[in-house]
């Protein structure tokens, strides 16, 4: 078996893979001849297409490296006669505890009060400097109850006493434990204190967050996507924020992604920007690879993933 990962993830997946007794080749970045690729680790950044597929005329297995996979065409994958995996369950924690700073970071005005430091600006406590809303007794808006959704709110309701509401598909069925109230889209935004995002991208809920979803929220509300950043409209959220229509936004994705250093909203002091890494612990990175050495041996073994996509 040929294997090609597009890039170098965590040392588990080849120290693991050339310890077997599998007769595995496995390339990183580009491979001797594509022709001969049996698998190819993918990245959110790699477009999984026609133009993509048609350079590994015999692949077998597409494998990301994380759980959502919005960057590949399943059914062209399908009528192809090629599995894709992913990485599932294993990005919980580090993905919640990531929205949690982003969340604290916006309602303490981080990015504004470090920024004061380096521009020699601190010259004196301030009683009226870099105020922000509590979290404190608040209430949390969820859109998409999965299960980072799920643990960030029981997180958040535990902490911080915060009241749950949430916009999903249906009812979850632990909602109870945080006393979390299934609401309509308009509701979350008009009820909300904090919104965090936490749903798949589709081509349904495709920049679903826009300037009506914004003119709904309170001057004093946050924003928060650890997602995707085609769930938003980058364009509305920086009138949104410019205007003070919004207190903040913390984003971990954007659209497109990466960003160059003039983006637009980059520019705003109330809106923070992490370069998608919600993730990045090594425990979350080494699951990851770990959920893709599993998905190969297992298709290795009985012809199909441990973890599948389709």
């Amino acid at each position: 078996m040929k294997i090609l990962c597009s890039k170098p993830i965590h040392p588990y997946f080849q120290e693991t893979l050339k310890a077997s007794e599998n007769n595995i080749d496995i390339y990183t970045g580009s491979a001797p001849d594509n022709s001969e690729v049996d698998v190819v680790v993918t990245m959110l950044s790699n477009k999984v297409d026609n133009d993509f597929l048609e350079n590994y005329p015999n692949l077998k297995l597409v494998l990301n490296y994380a759980v959502g996979f919005n960057n590949i065409d399943i059914e062209l994958c399908n009528s192809r006669g090629i599995l894709v995996g992913n990485t599932p369950g294993v990005l919980t924690e580090a993905t919640a505890h990531h929205t949690l700073l982003l969340m604290l970071a916006a309602s303490r005005q981080l990015k504004q009060a470090t920024q004061n430091i380096f521009d020699n600006a601190w010259k004196d406590w301030e009683p009226m400097g870099f105020l922000g809303p509590d979290v404190i007794g608040k209430t949390l808006g969820i859109y998409g109850m999965g299960r980072i959704g799920f643990y960030f709110a029981k997180l958040c309701h535990q902490a911080f006493s915060i009241e749950v509401i949430y916009h999903n598909r249906g009812e979850h069925p632990q909602a109870g434990e945080i006393n979390a109230t299934l609401v309509s889209f308009e509701e979350l935004a008009a009820q909300s204190d904090f919104i965090s995002i936490h749903a798949p991208l589709t081509s349904d809920n495709y920049q679903v967050f826009n300037k009506q979803f914004f003119n709904l929220m309170n001057s004093e509300a946050i924003f928060i996507n650890t997602s995707r950043g085609g769930l938003v409209n980058h364009d509305d959220l920086y009138q949104a924020l410019k205007n003070g229509d919004i207190f903040a936004a913390s984003l971990d994705v954007t659209e497109p992604e990466p960003v160059s250093n003039d983006y637009p909203l980059l520019s705003l002091k109330n809106c923070i920007i992490t370069p998608h890494i919600a993730s990045a612990t090594f425990e979350a990175r080494k699951a990851m690879a770990k959920c893709v050495v599993d998905n190969i041996f297992e298709y290795l073994n009985s012809g199909s993933l441990k973890y599948p996509v389709n």
